[in-house]
């Protein structure tokens, strides 16, 4: 696994005050490990910054922008009741149709393909990734009256600009998808392989969206090869997917909001009538 530091912090401890000091600092901000990364978006710092551990990015009117902002989306710095959080914001679009997509990411989407991601299961040895999230705006109770599709997953990062390809996906983990979209409409969990859902997993319980909804996968392989991916949501198991044919890759992280619809007859771009918000409190992934 590549060795990767985002923020390191060094304390000696002579005192129990020194140690709950060391504990406070460490859950205050986004720290990378050698087989961990954990972000509670107190801060989020923009490439170059060499402190800058994600990719911001934000597309729209045909270009893509490696800053907060486009003309109709943000990645913002929120809090709430004490609790920071990212804020990937859509507006509605001046001049819309065209793809609009904010997000961050461990590797620079478009440019990205090709890369070694960071994460991949071995026996014994699990990727768990665990989020808190919610959905404000344009998105009612249930998660219907939006526009695209947002979510968090693991991904080959496909889109490849310099060969102006988009290469099939292969990706797993969470989504909430607007009413008209084909595949895994709402609030679900599932993995894609070529662009296709091997499965989709939906709760079987009613999920307030508008309020914060704790996320968790498990990404596993056992002694012989098979590798199993499980889901849960608000701690209550969802579903499993077992790969007949195992993700021989390691994949990255990827945290969208876009205006995609994707329908039997190709993808519209639409823009939203008012602003919608994909809000995430933390995520955490490591390999056990």
């Amino acid at each position: 696994m590549r060795n990767k530091t985002y923020k390191f912090f060094t304390f000696l401890l002579v005192s129990v005050f020194s140690l709950s000091f060391l504990v406070s600092s460490v859950n205050a901000t986004a720290v990378a490990g050698e087989d961990s990364v954990y972000d509670d978006f107190e801060e989020i710092l923009l490439k170059p910054d060499p402190d800058a551990y994600w990719w911001v990015l934000n597309w729209g009117d045909d270009q893509r922008f490696e800053d907060y902002c486009s003309d109709a989306g943000c990645v913002l710095e929120g809090q709430d009741q004490g609790v920071d959080y990212a804020d990937f914001v859509l507006y509605p679009d001046e001049t819309p149709g065209y793809y609009t997509n904010v997000e961050m990411a461990e590797l620079p989407t478009g440019y990205g393909y090709g890369e070694e991601g960071l994460w991949e299961p071995t026996f014994g040895h699990p990727v768990i990734l665990e989020a808190r999230v919610r959905w404000q705006g344009g998105y009612t109770q249930d998660g219907s009256g939006a526009i695209g599709t947002t979510g968090i997953w693991l991904w080959n990062s496909p889109a490849d600009l310099p060969n102006n390809t988009f290469h099939p996906t292969v990706s797993m983990g969470f989504s909430l998808n607007d009413d008209d979209t084909v595949f895994a409409k709402g609030l679900a969990a599932g993995v894609f392989r070529q662009t296709l859902p091997v499965g989709i997993r939906k709760p079987l319980f009613n999920v307030d969206v508008n309020d914060w909804v704790d996320l968790k996968m498990k990404w596993q392989r056992n002694l012989l090869g098979t590798q199993t991916v499980h889901f849960w949501i608000n701690d209550c198991y969802i579903g499993s997917e077992w790969l007949q044919i195992p993700i021989a890759q390691a994949l990255s992280l990827e945290l969208w909001n876009d205006n995609q619809v994707y329908k039997l007859l190709g993808t519209e771009y639409l823009s939203p009538e008012v602003e919608q918000h994909f809000q995430i409190d933390y995520i955490n992934i490591y390999n056990l």
